[in-house]
Protein backbone atom coordinates (compact mmCIF):
# COMPACT_ATOMS: atom_id res chain seq x y z
CA UNK A 1 0.00 0.00 0.00
CA UNK A 2 2.83 2.29 1.18
CA UNK A 3 4.52 1.75 -2.39
CA UNK A 4 1.95 2.37 -4.70
CA UNK A 5 1.07 5.56 -2.56
CA UNK A 6 4.72 6.72 -2.45
CA UNK A 7 4.43 6.22 -6.58
CA UNK A 8 2.16 8.75 -6.97
CA UNK A 9 5.22 10.89 -6.15
CA UNK A 10 6.20 10.44 -10.28
CA UNK A 11 3.31 11.85 -11.40
CA UNK A 12 3.71 15.24 -9.67
CA UNK A 13 6.88 15.20 -12.49
CA UNK A 14 5.80 13.50 -15.57
CA UNK A 15 3.46 14.71 -18.14
CA UNK A 16 0.45 12.50 -19.27
CA UNK A 17 -1.19 13.88 -23.09
CA UNK A 18 -5.02 12.68 -22.81
CA UNK A 19 -7.56 13.48 -25.41
CA UNK A 20 -10.42 15.70 -24.77
CA UNK A 21 -13.99 14.26 -23.04
CA UNK A 22 -16.81 13.58 -25.23
CA UNK A 23 -19.43 15.11 -23.05
CA UNK A 24 -22.57 13.44 -22.80
CA UNK A 25 -25.48 15.93 -22.81
CA UNK A 26 -26.22 19.22 -20.50
CA UNK A 27 -26.47 17.87 -17.24
CA UNK A 28 -22.99 16.06 -17.45
CA UNK A 29 -24.50 12.67 -17.45
CA UNK A 30 -23.42 11.36 -20.51
CA UNK A 31 -21.08 8.81 -22.06
CA UNK A 32 -17.53 10.45 -21.90
CA UNK A 33 -14.20 8.79 -23.23
CA UNK A 34 -10.88 9.57 -22.70
CA UNK A 35 -7.09 7.83 -23.64
CA UNK A 36 -3.89 7.77 -22.33
CA UNK A 37 -0.43 6.31 -22.64
CA UNK A 38 0.57 3.51 -20.23
CA UNK A 39 4.16 5.14 -18.94
CA UNK A 40 6.81 3.22 -17.14
CA UNK A 41 7.83 5.26 -14.00
CA UNK A 42 11.35 5.41 -14.71
CA UNK A 43 10.25 7.79 -17.78
CA UNK A 44 9.90 10.63 -15.47
CA UNK A 45 13.79 10.64 -14.90
CA UNK A 46 14.97 9.31 -17.87
CA UNK A 47 12.55 10.15 -20.88
CA UNK A 48 14.83 9.25 -23.68
CA UNK A 49 15.80 5.77 -22.29
CA UNK A 50 11.97 3.87 -22.14
CA UNK A 51 8.62 3.87 -24.11
CA UNK A 52 5.24 3.78 -23.31
CA UNK A 53 4.26 0.39 -22.57
CA UNK A 54 1.13 -0.37 -23.81
CA UNK A 55 -2.46 2.11 -23.62
CA UNK A 56 -5.23 2.90 -20.58
CA UNK A 57 -8.46 3.84 -22.11
CA UNK A 58 -11.47 5.21 -19.51
CA UNK A 59 -15.23 5.35 -20.04
CA UNK A 60 -17.32 7.13 -17.69
CA UNK A 61 -20.71 6.77 -17.01
CA UNK A 62 -23.09 8.72 -14.63
CA UNK A 63 -22.85 5.32 -13.05
CA UNK A 64 -19.51 4.46 -12.97
CA UNK A 65 -16.28 4.11 -15.13
CA UNK A 66 -15.06 1.34 -17.13
CA UNK A 67 -11.06 0.50 -18.42
CA UNK A 68 -9.57 -1.01 -20.64
CA UNK A 69 -5.94 -1.49 -20.29
CA UNK A 70 -3.25 -3.13 -22.71
CA UNK A 71 0.46 -3.87 -21.47
CA UNK A 72 3.02 -5.19 -23.64
CA UNK A 73 6.70 -6.24 -22.68
CA UNK A 74 6.24 -6.95 -19.46
CA UNK A 75 7.19 -10.70 -17.23
CA UNK A 76 5.24 -13.16 -19.32
CA UNK A 77 3.12 -15.52 -16.72
CA UNK A 78 3.13 -13.47 -13.99
CA UNK A 79 0.30 -11.88 -11.84
CA UNK A 80 -0.23 -8.05 -12.43
CA UNK A 81 -2.65 -5.73 -10.45
CA UNK A 82 -4.13 -2.50 -11.50
CA UNK A 83 -5.00 0.14 -8.97
CA UNK A 84 -6.96 3.15 -8.93
CA UNK A 85 -6.55 6.58 -7.25
CA UNK A 86 -9.36 8.81 -7.94
CA UNK A 87 -9.57 12.83 -6.88
CA UNK A 88 -13.39 13.40 -6.52
CA UNK A 89 -12.74 16.77 -6.72
CA UNK A 90 -9.53 17.84 -8.91
CA UNK A 91 -10.40 21.52 -9.34
CA UNK A 92 -9.14 21.74 -5.66
CA UNK A 93 -5.37 19.84 -6.13
CA UNK A 94 -2.92 22.26 -5.77
CA UNK A 95 -1.70 22.40 -9.80
CA UNK A 96 -5.24 22.82 -11.54
CA UNK A 97 -5.42 24.35 -13.39
CA UNK A 98 -2.40 23.67 -14.66
CA UNK A 99 -1.48 20.30 -13.87
CA UNK A 100 -2.65 16.30 -13.18
CA UNK A 101 -3.22 15.72 -9.05
CA UNK A 102 -0.19 14.80 -6.97
CA UNK A 103 0.92 12.64 -4.39
CA UNK A 104 0.28 16.09 -1.59
CA UNK A 105 -3.32 16.09 -3.01
CA UNK A 106 -3.83 12.77 -1.66
CA UNK A 107 -3.90 14.50 1.78
CA UNK A 108 -6.24 16.99 0.97
CA UNK A 109 -9.65 17.13 1.91
CA UNK A 110 -10.95 18.95 -0.80
CA UNK A 111 -9.81 16.78 -3.61
CA UNK A 112 -11.64 13.67 -1.78
CA UNK A 113 -9.18 11.39 -2.95
CA UNK A 114 -9.99 7.47 -2.45
CA UNK A 115 -7.62 4.35 -3.82
CA UNK A 116 -8.64 1.06 -4.73
CA UNK A 117 -8.28 -2.25 -6.31
CA UNK A 118 -9.58 -2.54 -9.71
CA UNK A 119 -8.45 -5.59 -11.70
CA UNK A 120 -5.91 -7.76 -11.80
CA UNK A 121 -5.04 -11.16 -14.22
CA UNK A 122 -1.55 -12.85 -15.27
CA UNK A 123 0.03 -12.09 -18.23
CA UNK A 124 0.23 -14.36 -21.30
CA UNK A 125 3.53 -15.78 -22.40
CA UNK A 126 4.67 -13.23 -24.57
CA UNK A 127 4.23 -10.31 -21.79
CA UNK A 128 0.91 -8.79 -22.95
CA UNK A 129 -1.29 -8.19 -19.74
CA UNK A 130 -5.01 -7.55 -20.67
CA UNK A 131 -6.82 -5.29 -18.01
CA UNK A 132 -10.60 -4.69 -18.33
CA UNK A 133 -12.80 -3.62 -15.39
CA UNK A 134 -16.10 -1.14 -14.08
CA UNK A 135 -15.89 0.63 -11.01
CA UNK A 136 -19.42 1.75 -9.78
CA UNK A 137 -19.95 4.72 -7.87
CA UNK A 138 -20.41 4.71 -4.22
CA UNK A 139 -19.14 2.72 -1.29
CA UNK A 140 -17.41 -1.00 -2.59
CA UNK A 141 -15.72 -3.21 -1.67
CA UNK A 142 -12.85 -2.28 -3.80
CA UNK A 143 -11.78 0.14 -1.24
CA UNK A 144 -8.26 -0.28 0.77
CA UNK A 145 -7.48 0.74 3.88
CA UNK A 146 -5.15 3.92 2.91
CA UNK A 147 -6.16 5.76 5.52
CA UNK A 148 -6.84 9.08 3.47
CA UNK A 149 -8.03 11.57 5.47
CA UNK A 150 -9.92 13.04 1.99
CA UNK A 151 -11.68 9.51 1.14
CA UNK A 152 -15.38 10.34 0.72
CA UNK A 153 -16.19 6.40 0.67
CA UNK A 154 -15.10 5.36 -3.15
CA UNK A 155 -15.29 6.93 -6.62
CA UNK A 156 -18.80 10.00 -5.73
CA UNK A 157 -17.84 11.97 -8.96
CA UNK A 158 -17.76 9.15 -12.13
CA UNK A 159 -17.98 12.14 -14.68
CA UNK A 160 -15.07 14.82 -13.25
CA UNK A 161 -13.09 13.25 -11.12
CA UNK A 162 -9.75 12.63 -12.54
CA UNK A 163 -8.25 8.76 -12.43
CA UNK A 164 -4.93 7.48 -12.23
CA UNK A 165 -4.09 4.14 -12.85
CA UNK A 166 -0.93 2.18 -11.13
CA UNK A 167 0.21 -1.42 -12.74
CA UNK A 168 1.61 -3.68 -10.42
CA UNK A 169 3.47 -6.82 -10.94
CA UNK A 170 3.57 -9.53 -8.23
CA UNK A 171 5.64 -12.67 -7.42
CA UNK A 172 4.86 -15.89 -8.34
CA UNK A 173 3.98 -18.24 -5.42
CA UNK A 174 2.52 -21.83 -5.13
CA UNK A 175 -0.94 -21.52 -3.66
CA UNK A 176 -1.24 -17.36 -4.17
CA UNK A 177 -2.40 -17.43 -7.21
CA UNK A 178 -6.17 -15.63 -6.23
CA UNK A 179 -4.23 -13.37 -3.56
CA UNK A 180 -1.71 -12.21 -5.88
CA UNK A 181 -4.49 -10.81 -8.35
CA UNK A 182 -6.85 -9.26 -5.90
CA UNK A 183 -4.44 -7.50 -3.34
CA UNK A 184 -2.32 -4.71 -2.88
CA UNK A 185 0.55 -6.70 -0.91
CA UNK A 186 -0.77 -9.59 -2.12
CA UNK A 187 2.52 -12.63 -2.46
CA UNK A 188 4.54 -9.85 -1.97
CA UNK A 189 7.10 -11.87 0.03
CA UNK A 190 7.75 -13.95 -2.61
CA UNK A 191 10.88 -13.42 -4.69
CA UNK A 192 11.67 -10.45 -5.96
CA UNK A 193 8.56 -8.73 -4.32
CA UNK A 194 5.87 -6.60 -5.31
CA UNK A 195 6.79 -3.22 -7.89
CA UNK A 196 4.75 -0.53 -9.45
CA UNK A 197 5.85 -0.27 -12.73
CA UNK A 198 3.55 2.17 -14.69
CA UNK A 199 0.79 4.63 -14.45
CA UNK A 200 -1.76 6.47 -16.60
CA UNK A 201 -3.58 9.70 -15.72
CA UNK A 202 -7.40 10.45 -16.94
CA UNK A 203 -8.07 14.36 -16.89
CA UNK A 204 -11.57 15.23 -17.33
Amino acid sequence: MRKIIKSLIVLSVSFFIASPGIAGGPNDTGYISSADVLSPFNCANLPADCNNIGTSTLYRTAAGVGVNIHAVGLMPNTPHTVWMAAFNNPNACAAFPHGPCVLGDLGNPAAQATLMWTTGNYTDEFGNGFFQAFITDGPTSRQQPAGLPSDPGGLVNPNKAEIHFILRKHPIVFGEEYVSINSVGGACDGPGGCDDIASATHQR
